[in-house]
């Protein structure tokens, strides 16, 4: 429902927003990192102005809930229970025009998370019955999927090249799919569920369900370290665009900040 704006210095809160009447359910940062687009149960899109501290624009996106969002270089893809993705053109300015609609991809099931590629070549979406599908952005066509968990897929995210997707599933196993191949490469039981996952170079970071932050090998999905940083379930990971700081959400209303050494 409500919108929270800290500084970075000090993590003071700067400001905060009512939103919505429902829960907002995901967030993702425009390049000029002065406005962000903010999705909500209540079926819509909200463009929000962290200069101005006030919602810019709307859009009604979606039959139900919107569960994700994510934009990137003036692309704006949005999944939901409604059981599509939809991609909107959105530039980042000062004032952003209301999002226009490119396409809509329609999937057998509800839509849990999704991602897009560095190249804004690919859209990755994650839906409840465990199936991945990629999607081809300028051919508004599927490009493969695969039945990659046996539950809700909950998190999903490319490497930083494209050439792979990571996903992490209720059924407490983590995969990396080839696109390229359009198959499985390795997949991983985990000793917790994984929420979230943020890809680190050639490194991964996942949030469980227990508060413990994991830190993975990319490439063999063995687990580097962890740290207990919450008291419940990380909900959310990122990474400052310098690779100088890790930022988490939790369950427990609180946010951890980590320097990356």
């Amino acid at each position: 429902k409500t919108l929270k704006v800290h500084q970075v210095n000090d993590w003071q809160m700067l400001r905060s927003s009512s939103i919505s009447s429902l829960p907002l359910s995901s967030i993702s940062v425009l390049s000029d990192s002065k406005t962000v687009v903010v999705g909500s149960w209540d079926n819509y899109v909200y463009i929000y102005s962290v200069e101005f501290a006030a919602v810019v624009g709307s859009c009604y996106a979606h039959d139900s809930s919107v569960t994700c969002v994510c934009w990137r270089s003036g692309i704006m893809a949005t999944g939901s229970w409604d059981s599509t993705v939809k991609v909107w053109k959105l530039p980042s300015c000062n004032k952003p025009p209301s999002p226009e609609m490119i396409t809509e991809l329609d999937h057998d099931n509800e839509v849990t998370c999704l991602d897009i590629d560095s190249n804004v070549k690919f859209i990755a979406s994650g839906l409840a019955d465990g199936f991945v599908a990629v999607w081809n952005i300028e051919h508004q066509a599927k490009e493969f999927e695969l039945k990659a968990h046996e539950s809700d897929v909950l998190a999903i995210t490319f490497s930083p090249d494209g050439s792979a997707v990571c996903s992490c599933g209720k059924d407490l196993h983590i995969k990396l799919l080839s696109i390229e191949e359009r198959s499985e490469i390795i997949s991983s039981r985990t000793t917790e569920q994984y929420n979230c996952v943020a890809w680190m170079k050639d490194r991964l970071l996942c949030g469980g369900v227990q508060g413990t932050l994991y830190l993975l090998n990319a490439t063999t999905l063995n687990t580097i370290t962890k740290v207990k940083n919450h008291t419940d379930t990380i909900t959310c990971i990122d990474i400052s665009s310098d690779h100088e700081l890790i930022v988490t959400g939790s369950k427990d209303r609180c946010i951890g900040v980590w320097s990356i050494s």
